[in-house]
C-alpha cells in the first residue's frame, strides 16, 4: 500500500518536472482532446441556427391564416344585414380572426434556448400582420352593403296594402231592376252590401216623388196619410217662389200629368218636363232630372226654370217634401230672425240650441197651422223620424239672396205632417232664359248612440259629415 502511495508521488513529481522541459509536440496532443470538447457545443449552436431558418417559421403566415380572412367575411353579414342588423358589423370585427393568428405559435418553437434563437422567431412572426388587415376590409364592405338595401325595400310594401284596403271600403252601389217599372212609375233602386234605397216618382202629380226608402224604412208622406182639402199634399214636390201666385197652386205644377218623360238607362237618370205654367206675368216650365250617384250612394236632384213667355220676372226655385208627423227637423241657423213671414200663422216651435235650430214636430198641436221663415248655414236641412235620416244638401244662399217674402229654409207643420222646404236663389229671368237649381238627398239609418232629440250632439255630427262631403 505505501509502495504504491510512493509511486504516485514519483509520478506526479515526475509530470511537475515534464512541464518545465516539455516540447511544443506534446502539448498539441492535449489540445486535441480539449477542442472536441469545444466542438460539441458549437454543434449545438449549429442546430439552432438551422431552426431559425425555419422560423421561416413558415409561420409565415400560414397567417396567411388564410387571410383568407373568408374571415368569414362573409361573414354572413348578408345574414343579418337584412335584419337591420347593424349588429352584424359587430360579429365581423369579432371575427378579428384575431386569431391574431397570434401564431404567437411563434416560434415559440425557439424555445430551443437557443439563445440564438436569433430572435429569428424572427419575429417573422411576421405578424404577418397581412392577415389582420385583410380581415377588417372584408368585413366592413359587405356589411354595410347589404343591409341598407334590404330595409327600404320592405318599407314600400306596407304602404301598398293599406291604399288597397281604403278603396273596397268605398265600393259603389250598383243598380236594381229596370228604372221604367210601367204604370207611369219610375224607379231607382241600388244597393251596397245589405243596404237597399229605392226612389221612386211618377209623371202624375206634376212629376211628384213618391217614395225614398232605406231597406224598406220610408221616410216621406204616403198619400194614403192624407184626404180632403190636403189630397195632394203628400210626397215631394217642386214649386215656384215667391208664393204671390194665390192658392192652389197652378194645375201643371202640381197635379197634371207630365207627358214629356225620357229614361237613360246608361246614366241611370229620369228626365220629366212640364207644360207652360202661368206665373208672374209670363210662362215658365219646369225640367226635373233624377239620378244616383252610386258613390256616394244618394239621389241626385236637378231641377230646371225656363221662362217660355216673353216678359220677365223674379223667381226662384223651391223644393217642398212632406214627411210624417212627429219627427225632428233641423238645420243650422243663418243670419236675421226666425219668423213666419207674412202669412199669419204662428211661428212653427223651434230652439236653437248653439247655433242649430230644432223642430220637433210633435210640438204641432193646432190644426190652424204652423210656419217658419229662416236663412240657413251650410246649405243642408235635415229631418230624421228616429229610424232614418234624410240629409239634402244644396247651395247655401245669403238672406237678401231668396226671393220677396220668401226665405232659404221653410217649414209648415199641421198634427197630420210636416212640409220641410228650402229655396234657392231667386233671379230675373228675361224671356228665353233659364235658371237651374241642384239639390242631393242622402238617406241613412240614424247613427248608434244617437236619439230624435233637439241637440243630440251624436246627430249633428253625423249630419255635417255627410253634408261636407
Amino acid at each position: 500500500m505505501i509502495q504504491r502511495i510512493f509511486m504516485i508521488l514519483f509520478l506526479l513529481l515526475l509530470a511537475m518536472g515534464c512541464e518545465d522541459s516539455s516540447t511544443p509536440g506534446s502539448t498539441d496532443a492535449d489540445a486535441d482532446s480539449d477542442s472536441d470538447t469545444d466542438s460539441d457545443s458549437d454543434s449545438d449552436t449549429d442546430s439552432d441556427s438551422d431552426t431559425d431558418a425555419d422560423s421561416d417559421t413558415d409561420s409565415d403566415t400560414d397567417t396567411d391564416s388564410d387571410s383568407d380572412t373568408d374571415t368569414d367575411t362573409d361573414s354572413d353579414t348578408d345574414s343579418d344585414s337584412d335584419t337591420d342588423s347593424d349588429s352584424d358589423t359587430d360579429t365581423d370585427t369579432d371575427s378579428d380572426t384575431d386569431s391574431d393568428s397570434d401564431t404567437d405559435t411563434d416560434s415559440d418553437t425557439d424555445s430551443d434556448t437557443d439563445t440564438d434563437t436569433d430572435t429569428d422567431s424572427d419575429t417573422d412572426a411576421d405578424t404577418d400582420t397581412d392577415s389582420d388587415t385583410d380581415s377588417d376590409t372584408d368585413a366592413d364592405t359587405d356589411a354595410d352593403t347589404d343591409s341598407d338595401t334590404d330595409s327600404d325595400t320592405d318599407a314600400d310594401t306596407d304602404t301598398d296594402s293599406d291604399t288597397d284596403s281604403d278603396t273596397d271600403t268605398d265600393a259603389a252601389a250598383t243598380m236594381v231592376g229596370d228604372i221604367d217599372r210601367g204604370g207611369g212609375q219610375y224607379v231607382l233602386e241600388f244597393t251596397h252590401g245589405t243596404d237597399t234605397w229605392k226612389f221612386v216618382c211618377t209623371n202624375a202629380g206634376a212629376g211628384r216623388i213618391l217614395e225614398y226608402e232605406l231597406n224598406g224604412n220610408e221616410i216621406l208622406l204616403p198619400s194614403t196619410a192624407v184626404s180632403g182639402g190636403n189630397a195632394n199634399n203628400y210626397g215631394s214636390i217642386f214649386w215656384l217662389s215667391p208664393q204671390n201666385w194665390g192658392w192652389p197652386p197652378a194645375a201643371e205644377m202640381n197635379e197634371n200629368t207630365w207627358t214629356n218623360v225620357s229614361v237613360d238607362t246608361d246614366s241611370n237618370t229620369i228626365t220629366m218636363q212640364s207644360g207652360n205654367i202661368s206665373a208672374y206675368g209670363t210662362t215658365y216650365t219646369i225640367t226635373k232630372e233624377f239620378s244616383v250617384d252610386l258613390t256616394a250612394k244618394a239621389v241626385l236632384l236637378s231641377y230646371t226654370i225656363t221662362n217660355t213667355g216673353s216678359g220677365s220676372a223674379e223667381v226662384a226655385p223651391w223644393e217642398i217634401t212632406r214627411v210624417e208627423p212627429d219627427g225632428l227637423t233641423f238645420y243650422n241657423m243663418g243670419t236675421g230672425v226666425i219668423d213666419s213671414s207674412t202669412s199669419g200663422f204662428a211661428v212653427y216651435p223651434n230652439q236653437n240650441i248653439d247655433g242649430t235650430v230644432w223642430c220637433d214636430h210633435s210640438d204641432v198641436t193646432s190644426s190652424s197651422g204652423y210656419k217658419l221663415f229662416s236663412d240657413g248655414s251650410g246649405g243642408w236641412l235635415a229631418h230624421t223620424d228616429g229610424t232614418v235620416v234624410l240629409v239634402k244638401t244644396f247651395e247655401d244662399i245669403s238672406e237678401s239672396a231668396a226671393a220677396t217674402n220668401e226665405d232659404e229654409i221653410e217649414l209648415y207643420g199641421v198634427p197630420e205632417y210636416e212640409e220641410v222646404e228650402q229655396q234657392g236663389a231667386a233671379q230675373n229671368l228675361t224671356a228665353g232664359a233659364s235658371l237651374t237649381w241642384d239639390v242631393v238627398w242622402t238617406l241613412r239609418d240614424m247613427p248608434a248612440g244617437a236619439s230624435a232629440t233637439a241637440g243630440n250632439t251624436i246627430l249633428l255630427d253625423f249630419v255635417e259629415g255627410i253634408a261636407a262631403q
